[in-house]
């Protein structure tokens, strides 16, 4: 059984990266280990506010998060409803 009382301490991703030309900055598409959830990002910057947050380090501001379903603005600072 897992306590949710106490923050995570183990995070295993699959990080993809790719660019179309040199001229482009990279996409970035992380996938969770565990549940299989992916994420995509427009940026670097993006998956580092991503990873910072889940280690505990708030955010500047909320990076723009792609998933399979749709893309939206999510507020990585905010717990889920």
């Amino acid at each position: 059984m897992i306590d949710n009382n106490f923050p995570p301490t183990y995070f295993a991703y699959l990080v993809r990266l790719w660019r179309s030309n040199t001229n482009e900055g990279w996409r970035v598409m992380v996938q969770d280990a565990h549940s299989e959830m992916q994420l995509r990002f427009d940026s670097l910057e993006g998956l580092l506010v991503f990873l910072k947050t889940q280690v505990g380090e708030p955010p500047p501001i909320p990076p723009t998060v792609h998933t399979d379903i749709a893309t939206e603005t999510i507020d990585l600072t905010q717990a889920p409803s």
